[in-house]
């Protein structure tokens, strides 16, 4: 099955690079593509996209917008991607906050970019780590999965596994 990807990004220039670099790569199919962010929760709407890389910085609604919509209306994005040209540790606590599962910053290559999302999209979490928590606490793995929804409190699973909501 082909990864379905989403681009956000305020420069077209770019987006049309992302759009080539995507439809190059025969696992990916590329589900979307925009430049602004109340247009990407339009067209995220009723969609399940498996990775999206997203721009923080954007026209109309930003990128945290965005992340807020996709958590408030709970659509269906396995994995998030972030680009930004500026962390503080504001915006790192919100990125974790939100479940981004990886953040590039600008200047990047796209040959990077596509290594990460094939990265992301064969990760797979070592559940040792949840033995270990169910010992320590006395808990069983319904338990951690009920405290890590509650942390991190999205619709699907994939994402609630993610090694980045405990």
């Amino acid at each position: 099955m082909k990864s379905l990807i989403f681009l956000v990004d305020e420069n077209r220039n770019q987006l049309s690079a992302l759009e080539r670099a995507i439809s190059s790569v025969e696992e990916f199919e590329l589900a979307g593509m925009t430049s602004d962010g109340e247009e990407c929760i339009r067209q995220l709407e009723g969609k399940h996209v498996h990775v999206l890389v997203l721009d923080m910085i954007l026209p109309k609604k930003d990128g945290f917008y965005v992340l807020e919509e996709i958590r408030s209306r709970r659509l269906q994005v396995d994995h998030i991607i972030c680009i930004s040209s500026y962390l503080s540790e504001m915006i790192l606590s919100e990125f974790n906050r939100y479940c981004v599962d990886y953040i590039m910053m600008k200047p990047y290559e796209i040959p990077d970019l596509i290594r990460k999302i094939h990265f992301i999209r064969n990760y797979q979490p070592d559940y040792s780590l949840n033995e270990e928590l169910q010992k320590k606490l006395g808990r069983s793995q319904n338990q951690l999965m009920e405290i890590r929804q509650e942390l991190c409190p999205v619709s699907f699973k994939s994402r609630i596994s993610s090694r980045y909501c405990v």
